[in-house]
């Protein structure tokens, strides 16, 4: 994994036209220079319970390393902080989900912890930021009692990104300036030596490929 002039450092596959559809959408919305860099479809490893966690997208931006949870279904979305109701178009009944932001946060503290052993200078570890993008076009909102929290849609992927404004952003995460050149190469190193692996294209249904 090295950084050049390309943007996407790291870069795995998916079976699912919907999820490279989303990657692709976030890639060409990022501006192509330092520090946003793209590290999509991967499967980390966390040493301390053997257990690995799909990661959709990892963006360096200004602010803070984003882990984005990606959810690509269309139609109106309720809930809360804990639980989501999906409507779908043409669907009578509505679907329960968990809501994506408490595994989304889970990931992100699993990393920020791996991230800080492994940079050189851990003192400067950007925060872990978690974000879960509803990607599809058609998307309505009806999130209440602080369940619209780091929920983004394709109208503000690039605003929190960038800016790091998002509902429930902390304002005191927020740069104005880049992260420097040796940290984004320390934060490119530390992420290489995790073991971070390309996730494989393949669908599969129980033991079924």
């Amino acid at each position: 994994m090295t950084l050049g002039r390309s943007r996407i450092v790291f870069q795995g596959e998916t079976a699912y036209a919907h999820e490279r559809e989303a990657i692709d959408f976030a890639i060409e919305e990022l501006p192509d220079r330092d520090p946003y860099h793209v590290w999509a479809l991967l499967d980390l490893l966390d040493p301390s319970t053997g257990r690995f966690y799909e990661i959709d997208l990892l963006v360096l931006g200004y602010s803070a390393l984003y882990l984005v949870e990606i959810k690509s279904g269309p139609g109106r979305y309720e809930g809360d902080h804990q639980d989501w109701y999906r409507q779908a178009p043409d669907d009578p009944r509505p679907h329960y989900m968990e809501n994506p932001l408490q595994l989304a946060n889970h990931k992100a503290k699993v990393l920020g912890g791996l991230l800080r052993r492994k940079m050189k200078n851990p003192d400067q570890a950007p925060w872990v930021e978690p974000l879960v993008f509803l990607s599809h076009q058609s998307v309505q909102l009806a999130l209440r009692n602080h369940g619209d929290i780091a929920v983004v849609t394709r109208k503000n992927l690039l605003r929190a990104l960038q800016h790091h404004e998002f509902t429930g952003a902390n304002p005191r995460r927020k740069r104005s300036s880049p992260m420097p050149g040796p940290v984004v190469k320390d934060v490119a190193r530390a992420l290489d030596s995790l073991g971070l692996k390309p996730r494989k294209g393949k669908a599969h249904v129980g033991s079924l490929e």
